[in-house]
C-alpha cells in the first residue's frame, strides 16, 4: 500500500516506497536520479504556485463582491444624482443647439409686437378723430370730404385697413405663442422618454451583471 508524505504547499509531496529513489537518492545514498528529482521538484513548485494564484484570485473576487454597490457597478456615483446631472447636461446641449432658432423667433415676436403697437396707435388716433367729429369739431380737410360716401372716405378705409392689420398681427402672435408652448411640451416629453429609456437600459445592465456574478 502506497504511503504519501504531504507538505502544506505541495512542493515536497512524494510517495513513500521504502527507498529514497523517488526524491533523488538510491538505497546507497547516491543521487542516481537527480535530474528526474529536479524535474519532479519543479513540477511540485509549479503546482504550489498555481494553488497560491487560485487562493489569491478567490480572495480578490470576494473583496470585489464586497465593494460592489447595490446597482452592480464598482465605484459608481449616486444613481439619481448621476441621472439628474446627465439630464441637465443634455438639456444644456440642446438649448445651445436651438439658440439660433429661439433668437430668430424672439426677434420675429418683437417685430410683431412693434407692429401691433403701431396698429393700436393708429386705432387710437382714429377713435379720437371720431370723437372730434361727434362733438362737431371737424377739421377743414374733413369738410372737403363731406360729399363722399362713407366707404369712400380715406379715414374709414384707413380704419378698416388698420383693424385688419391688427387682427392679423394678433392672430400671428397667438399662433407663434401656441407653437412655442407646443415645442416646449414636446421637448419635455422627449426628455422624459429619454430618461425612462436610460433607466431601463441601466436596470437591464445591472440584472445581467448580477446574473454574471452569481455564476
Amino acid at each position: 500500500r502506497k504511503q504519501r508524505s504531504n507538505s502544506h504547499d505541495g512542493s515536497n509531496d512524494y510517495t513513500d516506497r521504502g527507498t529514497a529513489e523517488y526524491h533523488g537518492r538510491n538505497a546507497s545514498g547516491n543521487t542516481g536520479k537527480g535530474r528526474e528529482a529536479d524535474v519532479l521538484s519543479g513540477e511540485g513548485r509549479t503546482i504550489a504556485a498555481i494553488r497560491e494564484r487560485i487562493i489569491r484570485t478567490a480572495s480578490n473576487l470576494a473583496g470585489y463582491r464586497r465593494t460592489v454597490d447595490t446597482s452592480g457597478r464598482k465605484d459608481r456615483p449616486d444613481t439619481e444624482a448621476y441621472r439628474r446631472k446627465s439630464a441637465m447636461a443634455g438639456i444644456g446641449t440642446e438649448i445651445k443647439q436651438r439658440e439660433p432658432a429661439i433668437a430668430e423667433t424672439e426677434q420675429r415676436i418683437t417685430e410683431l409686437e412693434q407692429q401691433l403697437e403701431k396698429g393700436r396707435s393708429i386705432d387710437e388716433r382714429i377713435k379720437k378723430l371720431k370723437e372730434r367729429r361727434s362733438t362737431g369739431r371737424v377739421a377743414s380737410a374733413d369738410r372737403a370730404d363731406a360729399g363722399r360716401t362713407r366707404p369712400e372716405r380715406p379715414d374709414y378705409q384707413e380704419t378698416e385697413n388698420a383693424a385688419r392689420r391688427i387682427a392679423d398681427l394678433e392672430r400671428e402672435v397667438k399662433q407663434r405663442e401656441q407653437s412655442r408652448e407646443h415645442s416646449s411640451l414636446k421637448e419635455r416629453l422627449e426628455e422624459n422618454k429619454r430618461i425612462v429609456a436610460e433607466r431601463e437600459r441601466e436596470n437591464a445592465r445591472c440584472r445581467n451583471h448580477d446574473r454574471g456574478m452569481s455564476r
